[in-house]
């Protein structure tokens, strides 16, 4: 290792020589990976207002979650594979168990981390973080080989009496370990016949250097000067200052200070501090019974003040509307000329749920995948193919817009029919095939007389004033 000597420093005072020696090192004095883990039990207390500071303001935490995947999942997905049997089996599987599935990753939105665990009999078990471990490769660290879960279970009915059980799972087995309090000791393996490990993690709004997912609100509750701690404290404020000046405040007025003097000594009461022995005297006032003084008494309306800390919540909620990209509308906000706003916001909207669905896209095929691999094994026709997500359209609007543009185009000549069926809203799987169909039926003299008589009943219809009745006579 080369040293290297710095110029000499000479110290003000003493004019004391001191060499400053920089040593360099090829070895990084930091992880690649960013191990981090967010407290899973704080964040379930702090959705739920039971966290210190976040008692009122953490509650907006749990619509955070809730909104984001139900606007993301909240449909079951459909899954595209060449083999139509594997198709059927894992669409009708998925959307058996899609209440599962959505708990967990709006768990993991909640709390930045969650896993589904596929058993063998194709069922599903959500697992929180704080008792998922990662195992890796013990050559390789940076590869995560499988997952430890480690669960503690009391006896339901007999104190002291406990089990904890482990379960490794990796791509070549499971190996499950039950211990009992008594220090007796079971184990048992199973081979992983898919090859594939059947822990999912969901880890939401994990960066590139990331291993752990961090909660869709983590930058909201920081410290003790977030926007949430300060949300709740200016709310807080607001409230107690209502309860403590909300109703009018007695006011004596007494001419000079031996009035005021006698009317404590007639009606205060005094109380010592019993650490600092500092005397105090106040007033018990009764405004039932009443008291007599020489002077005026009157009730005063205390100060405004409700209008401010409007002012002040309405800032930081806006804060926090632009943090989580989340529209108004969505978080049930009542917002001025509704429908205007709700098209401005939609369309930005949209493309952060498309943003979120690409983020999900990893752990979603990685579950899909596990799935079709367990039904290859036992139900028949079923083969093994990894699948592709087909996302349902988010709103109606775009693909109106769409097909008018389409409609236009073709009129005037512009595009062909396989390019307006290639842009039309509706996705086509075999174009040729559609257009090839669609020539046949027009050399068909039957078909063609099928068309024109349809057209025929549509136009008549549409001039019907009753809904019920056709006005084309159907028995001529």
């Amino acid at each position: 290792m080369k040293v290297k000597q710095w110029p000499v420093i000479r110290e003000l005072i003493g004019r004391a020589q001191h060499v400053v020696i920089s040593i360099r090192t090829r070895w990084a004095y930091r992880p690649s990976k960013d191990l981090t883990r967010p407290d899973s039990a704080f964040w379930d207390k702090a959705r739920r207002g039971l966290a210190t500071g976040l008692e009122i303001s953490g509650l907006l935490l749990k619509p955070l979650a809730s909104k984001t995947a139900q606007w993301v999942m909240g449909k079951p997905l459909q899954f595209k594979q060449s083999n139509p049997r594997n198709q059927e089996a894992l669409n009708e599987w998925w959307a058996e168990h899609h209440s599962d599935i959505l708990f967990g990753y709006e768990e993991g939105v909640a709390l930045g981390n969650y896993y589904l665990v596929v058993n063998a009999d194709l069922s599903i078990t959500a697992v929180p973080d704080d008792v998922v471990d990662p195992i890796v490769d013990e050559n390789d660290y940076s590869k995560i080989i499988g997952y430890k879960i480690t669960q503690r279970f009391q006896h339901p009915t007999e104190i002291g009496r406990y089990m904890v059980e482990i379960n490794e799972y990796t791509d070549t087995e499971r190996v499950r370990r039950v211990q009992f309090e008594t220090g007796q000791e079971q184990t048992e393996r199973f081979p992983n016949l898919i090859g594939i490990c059947p822990v999912i993690h969901i880890a939401n709004n994990r960066a590139s250097n990331d291993v752990y997912g961090q909660p869709e609100g983590a930058a909201l509750v920081t410290n003790n000067k977030s926007l949430l701690h300060q949300y709740g404290e200016i709310l807080d404020a607001g409230l107690q200052g209502n309860i403590k000046q909300g109703r009018p405040t007695p006011v004596f007025e007494l001419k000079d200070k031996a009035a005021v003097d006698h009317f404590l000594g007639h009606y205060g009461q005094t109380e010592t501090d019993s650490e600092t022995g500092e005397q105090n005297t106040y007033i018990d006032f009764d405004a039932d019974n009443g008291v007599a003084i020489a002077g005026k008494f009157y009730y005063a309306s205390p100060g405004a003040f409700a209008v401010e800390t409007e002012k002040f919540l309405g800032i930081l909620y806006w804060i926090l509307l632009e943090h989580t990209e989340i529209p108004e509308f969505v978080m049930g906000t009542a917002i001025a000329s509704s429908k205007a706003s709700t098209e401005t916001q939609m369309p930005v909207f949209i493309r952060w749920i498309e943003k979120k669905r690409g983020q999900v896209s990893g752990w979603v095929l990685q579950l899909a995948e596990v799935v079709n691999a367990l039904q290859a094994l036992t139900m028949p026709g079923v083969t093994r193919e990894k699948p592709t997500i087909m996302w349902d359209e988010l709103t109606s609007e775009d693909g109106a817009l769409t097909q008018k543009y389409v409609e236009w185009a073709y009129s005037e000549g512009l595009i062909d029919k396989k390019t307006a069926l290639m842009l039309a809203p509706k996705k086509i799987e075999d174009i040729d095939a559609v257009l090839a169909k669609a020539k046949e039926e027009r050399n068909n003299p039957d078909e063609a007389q099928d068309r024109e008589f349809t057209r025929a009943l549509r136009s008549a219809d549409a001039g019907d004033d009753d809904d019920d009745q056709a006005d084309v006579d159907l028995a001529a």
